[in-house]
């Protein structure tokens, strides 16, 4: 179980006002699969990389006895550990924070990713409703977008509406674990930076998607 957006859970899926304190749950998050493993079988892995600095780079393991040994030595003759200097400085943290600390840290990320989420969702209402399908995000950094009718093109043709048009997503196709040489019509865009800029944004990336879009009235007659 590779979960690293777990602790960046901020429900802006649910109908609760955008700076609403009480969607957020800091370290009381529901369960996952080894919360329920009552027969040794999972083995899960978290990361402080997403809750706390992505500079440190490190995470921890949780899991039955043998598969925590079998990951010791694969490591050993890996990646062996993490930087010392970030293990010390992680340390001092959590000796300083302790829980309470925590808490407050988590529910402070939680509830900033969902303002900026809400707001970059209010973002593409506005001006893509028309054009891509997508759903609200319950966690994580993300807004994924589905194009309604895209046309056939290249990657040429898309990387340069988008440099041309001043927008930088994350083209879908980049993240695919499977690569057919085609471009995906799906777009993932990032709520981590300021909120902002989220309105111009989305009214460039709408002039993208129509570029790579067939029109309205054929779309509905495909």
């Amino acid at each position: 179980e590779d979960d690293a957006y777990y602790y960046q859970q901020h429900n802006s899926n649910d109908e609760k006002a955008d700076d609403d304190a009480s969607a957020v749950a800091g370290l009381e998050l529901g369960m996952n699969f080894v919360s329920i493993d009552r027969q040794g079988l999972v083995f899960r892995l978290d990361t402080v990389s997403k809750l706390l600095s992505p500079g440190f780079r490190l995470g921890w393991v949780t899991g039955p006895k043998h598969f925590i040994k079998a990951f010791e030595d694969l490591c050993y003759v890996s990646s062996q550990s993490g930087c010392s200097m970030s293990m010390i400085c992680l340390g001092k943290l959590l000796a300083h924070w302790k829980t309470d600390g925590l808490q407050a840290h988590l529910k402070r990320l939680q509830l900033g990713l969902r303002l900026r989420c809400r707001s970059l969702l209010r973002a593409c209402e506005a001006h893509l409703q028309d054009l891509a399908y997508w759903s609200r995000p319950q966690a994580g950094m993300f807004l994924w977008l589905r194009m309604q009718r895209p046309r056939v093109f290249t990657h040429e043709e898309m990387l340069e509406s988008l440099q041309r048009n001043k927008v930088a997503p994350m083209p879908g196709g980049f993240c695919s674990p499977v690569r057919t040489g085609d471009p995906v019509p799906c777009f993932r865009l990032s709520y981590v930076t300021p909120s902002d800029g989220y309105d111009l944004a989305a009214q460039r990336l709408r002039k993208v998607l129509a570029e790579l879009s067939l029109p309205s009235d054929a779309g509905a007659a495909g």
